[in-house]
């Protein structure tokens, strides 16, 4: 039995109604712990979350620079549900338990929410569920989907859990450990522990990079330093520390 409270004109009562009728069980892809229906409801239940056959387009939500979960309610409550309902097709689910986005999604593959014509103030479609059931985020703060496993996937924009607004696949971190459960470049160099000549970047052999980003191996500059002033016939520079190169 559907157990959130069942205030018909509000959207927040409706989309906590169906998330409380959701079970947990593990995804085929990642096992994960993530909800799917339930496999059998009694013949008198009065839930009738997934049952939404609207099919409205348009534009959703509420001015991005105030998304609290009071004024995303009313919004939504109000007057654009019925669209914010048909973007999310609750009851169009993947095999995942992943609610796919059926609105805008942009070009790196994430759904979007945006008021009436103004696609510039738009926010990430998983943020604003995620705001609507939680409350407010603070702005250093990144919405990651758990449904997502970076070790498994290389579709990149492509992945279809990046359209996911299932508020069970959604956890807040930071923008390091977001950053950190990538495939991109950065991450995938961010979590090398050693160099591509074996040496361990530690506190002691690790330098940062010139251009202020990302690091270098000390060891392998002064390699490349000793050779390069060989090969010019420069007399090696009185260092403050030397650096052991191994053999």
């Amino acid at each position: 039995m559907c157990l959130a409270r069942t205030d018909s004109a509000s959207g927040l009562g409706r989309l906590r109604r169906l998330v409380s009728c959701t079970r947990g069980v593990s995804s085929p892809v990642c096992g994960l712990d993530i909800p799917t229906e339930a496999a059998a409801r009694s013949e008198s239940s009065t839930c009738r979350c997934t049952q939404s056959t609207n099919t409205r387009r348009g534009s959703v939500m509420t001015d991005s620079n105030s998304y609290s979960r009071e004024r995303i309610a009313d919004a939504i409550g109000n007057r654009r549900w019925p669209t914010m309902k048909r973007s999310l097709l609750f009851h169009d689910r993947t095999p995942d338990e992943c609610w796919p986005w059926q609105g805008w999604v942009d070009r790196f593959g994430y759904g979007r929410a945006y008021p009436d014509g103004a696609r510039a103030n738009s926010s990430g479609a998983h943020r604003v569920v995620w705001i609507l059931l939680n409350g407010p985020l603070d702005s250093s703060i990144q919405i990651d989907h758990r449904c997502h496993d970076y070790t498994k996937c290389s579709l990149a924009r492509d992945c279809p859990h990046r359209r996911c607004v299932n508020p069970h696949h959604l956890e807040p971190v930071t923008a390091l450990e977001n950053g950190l459960r990538s495939n991109s470049p950065v991450s995938n160099n961010a979590r090398k522990t050693h160099c591509i000549r074996g040496h361990e970047f530690n506190a002691e052999n690790t330098l940062p990079h010139g251009n202020g980003y990302g690091r270098k191996c000390r060891v392998c500059e002064a390699i490349r330093s000793r050779t390069r002033r060989a090969e010019l016939g420069i007399k090696p520079r009185i260092a403050r520390r030397r650096i052991e190169i191994p053999e």
